[in-house]
């Protein structure tokens, strides 16, 4: 469905064309029995949290929109480019001494919930985990949070909520 305010008014042509993205893909319903039979079981979980959390934490922020160039975002009067480069230096102090796993899975199993969605990358690019695809990572010697044992915190995270029998799921963008 086309959202007439997307359109180009009547007797107008758009100056540049854009190219259509083929959705085609993306909207099949899901087939495969296996993913099925595991949606359905962890719908029947109901109670669980989802954990937006990473360099941007330290600001504050909502995620890391900010580093998107369109004019609502809130940059607080910063030009783009000095607030971006100040954003994208977020690892060299990212360095949450406090993290303990353990707690959030009791906790979360406490409370009663049966599972934990965690965002493992942002938009920004800035990985929870170990990977040898980016230094822009918990895990290198950039960010100070490396030399933590719990430094890799998804694996931290994943290895938590399993000794509580909780579900994890892995938000990546």
């Amino acid at each position: 469905m086309l959202v007439p305010f997307l359109m180009p008014a009547q007797n107008q042509t758009p100056t540049t064309a854009t190219p259509q993205r083929d959705y085609a893909d993306e909207q099949k319903e899901e087939s495969d029995p296996v993913i099925l039979k595991r949606l359905d079981e962890w719908q029947d979980l109901k109670f669980g949290f989802m954990a937006h959390w990473g360099i941007y934490s330290q600001w504050a922020t909502v995620e890391s929109w900010g580093l998107c160039s369109e004019p609502w975002i809130d940059r607080k009067d910063a030009p783009y480019d000095e607030y971006k480069r100040q954003y994208t230096a977020l690892n060299t102090t990212f360095n949450p001494k406090r993290f303990n796993p353990d707690r959030w899975a009791k906790a979360a199993a406490l409370a009663g919930m049966k599972y934990m969605v965690f965002t493992t990358k942002h938009h920004d690019g800035f990985c929870m985990f170990g990977t040898e695809e980016t230094t822009y990572s918990t895990v290198n010697s950039s960010c100070p949070f490396f030399k933590n044992k719990n430094s890799d915190i998804t694996k931290a995270l994943t290895d938590a909520f399993r000794q509580y029998n909780m579900w994890i799921g892995f938000y990546f963008s």
